[in-house]
Parts: C-alpha cells; structure tokens; sequence
C-alpha cells in the first residue's frame, strides 16, 4: 500500500514540474493594462531556450473574441528577448496568445501564454477638451506668459 501511495505521488510530481518549468519558459511583460484608442500596444517577450525565433505565426490576436489581423511588429534584441508592438484600433477587450517551442531538460516543450488588455474610445482630443473646460483662463497677457513657458519648458 505504501509503495502504491509513494508511485502516485512521484508519478504526480512527474506531471507538476514539466508544467512549472513551461511556464518559466516563457514571459511576457506588457507596458499597460488599459489603452486607448489608437495608442501604441508594448511588450516584452523572453523565450529560454527557444527551438526557433518568435514569428508572426505565433501571435493570435483576438479583439472582442473575434479574430484579428493586425500588423504586429517583432524586433528581436536577442536569441531569447524580442519586443513586440503594434496600434491599437477598435475599442474593447484584446486577447493576446503567444505559442512556442522551448527547451526544458533537454524535453522540446510547447508553451503558451494568454495576455489580456482593453482599450477605450476617449481619445486624446477628447481629454484636451475636458481639461480646457476645467481651466478658467485669464486676459491675454498671463495666457500669453504661460503659454510661452510652457513652450521654453523641454528646453
């Protein structure tokens, strides 16, 4: 009985570690959570010890759980790190999926990770509008001054 009970439990630790180390295989680090409309999506991929370089093959998109195709950019800064990015369009909830092939214990693993955004309608132009119905300007001269310090601040 004991050596049934000690079987079972190695043979669980067998299955439980090759998906621990699947997941340490691949991570991915995202700029934000929330966008909106139009902004630039952000992330950092590291693959350890990949089988082949990241492709566009290995991203699923979905926007709203449709299936999109957008031009996603991949720049690859190494082996294992790529940084990948594209523009957000339509407002919602974005789905990102990356599969790929990694090395654990001389094992080939494929992995996958699911990473999760949305993006609102307010857009840029809509927020300069709300905050200049906030503000209560003054005569000329002073919004004259402070537009001109506002214009020599980056210098």
């Amino acid at each position: 009985m004991k050596k049934i009970l000690l079987l079972t439990i190695l043979v669980i630790i067998l299955f439980i570690v090759p998906l621990v180390n699947a997941q340490e295989c691949l991570s991915v680090t995202q700029s934000k959570n929330e966008f909106l409309a139009g902004e630039t999506f952000q992330a950092d991929i590291e693959i350890k010890n990949p089988v082949q370089a990241l492709e566009r093959k290995n991203l699923e998109l979905s926007v709203n759980n449709i299936k999109k195709e957008l031009p996603i950019k991949i720049e690859k800064l190494s082996d294992e790190k790529y940084f990948i990015y594209f523009n957000t369009l339509d407002t919602g909830s974005y789905k990102l999926r990356l599969n790929t092939l990694c090395i654990q214990n001389t094992v080939i693993m494929e992995v996958s990770k699911e990473i999760s955004f949305s993006v609102k309608a307010d857009s840029v132009g809509d927020a300069y509008e709300k905050l200049a119905k906030q503000t209560t300007w003054g005569n000329a001269e002073e919004n004259s001054l402070a537009i001109l310090a506002l214009r020599n601040f980056d210098s």
